[in-house]
């Protein structure tokens, strides 16, 4: 259950990945140069791996203290 629920809050972060990638695309009618487009792409995907290292290691963390009981 700990290992689905992890998996479920990766997917939710990666779908919160997706909204602000989509909406600072030049389609939007934003006139970014393509450089502040992909140093913001970056960034968010920063974010993203940073916040999926947490989930990592707080679902390592359960599962160690759920194997000693």
């Amino acid at each position: 259950m700990v290992r689905r629920e992890g998996e479920e809050a990766k997917v939710a972060i990666r779908n919160i990945r997706a909204t602000p990638t989509a909406s600072s695309s030049p389609a939007q009618g934003q006139e970014d140069s393509e450089d502040v487009e992909r140093q913001t792409q970056d960034e968010i995907q920063k974010l993203t791996d940073r916040h999926i290292q947490d989930v990592d290691k707080t679902l390592a963390a359960k599962e160690a203290e759920l194997m000693e009981i």
